[in-house]
């Protein structure tokens, strides 16, 4: 590959390489936006095929340098015992994207309120899929370094119910256990100290039901679990509250 960063505006010089996905090639509005914003000078140089004109990475940089009018930075790849085919195969998949807990550690050296997360992350050695469930923090809002404005206090409490219920549970996959609960915490006067009591009662009387495949199939074994010896007029409280928000 050789080391000289090129530029053009003649876009159709280059082509969309055949062995890209279709789905990698789409520019986002953001990225188009931001190349408006920097005269293209915003993202890494992508890398061309010298020989046919293919894009072997920085499709979507190039789509989106066409859509904003600015320049397409690049280098070039001349294809030796190593075919181009071989080359994008290669690109990707010896790399490793960044985790949510890498973008977490990198902001954290400028942002105290991500130093915090990050910290209590893993110090406590928790799941980042519970910022989702618990918090309604998705990965793009961690990557777009957004404003997280958490209460420690509540997740603490969440988190620790999670742990309880993983213990119970043992075999059933963490994802479906903070999942469901993030289901159940949506429900208005769910209470989690109510929960955790009915399964204590359950498991020492050996009555924990199974876990059974199937669509929700573990919220509706905690909501079952929630609601046992309750009063017959409040049934499947919960359940029928997930029904009614349509989280079922």
């Amino acid at each position: 590959m050789k080391d000289i960063i090129k530029r053009t505006t003649d876009y159709n010089l280059l082509k969309i390489g055949k062995h890209q996905p279709e789905c990698r090639t789409d520019a986002t509005l953001k990225l188009v936006d931001s190349l408006k914003a920097t005269a293209g000078n915003l993202s890494l140089p992508g890398i061309v095929d010298v020989t046919t004109g293919e894009i072997l990475d920085g499709h979507r940089r190039y789509q989106a340098c066409k859509r904003a009018s600015v320049p397409f930075y690049y280098t070039e790849f001349t294809p030796g015992e190593v075919t181009a085919r071989e080359f994008t195969k290669l690109l990707n998949t010896s790399g490793k994207q960044w985790s949510i807990k890498d973008h977490l550690n990198s902001y954290s050296k400028t942002n105290e309120e991500y130093g915090v997360l990050y910290r209590y992350l893993v110090d406590n050695n928790i799941p980042t899929g519970l910022l989702d469930s618990f918090n309604s923090i998705t990965a793009s809002d961690i990557k777009a370094e957004s404003k997280l404005d958490i209460d420690y206090k509540v997740f603490e409490a969440k988190v620790a119910t999670y742990f309880f219920v993983c213990g119970v549970y043992p075999t059933v996959s963490k994802n479906y256990i903070h999942r469901a609960l993030g289901k159940l915490y949506q429900v208005k006067g769910f209470n989690e100290e109510r929960l955790i009591n009915k399964l204590s009662v359950l498991a020492e009387a050996h009555q924990l039901k199974k876990p059974f495949q199937g669509k929700n199939f573990f919220s509706k074994v905690l909501c079952e679990a929630y609601d046992y010896k309750c009063r017959a007029d409040s049934k499947a409280y919960l359940w029928h509250e997930l029904e009614k928000l349509g989280k079922v």
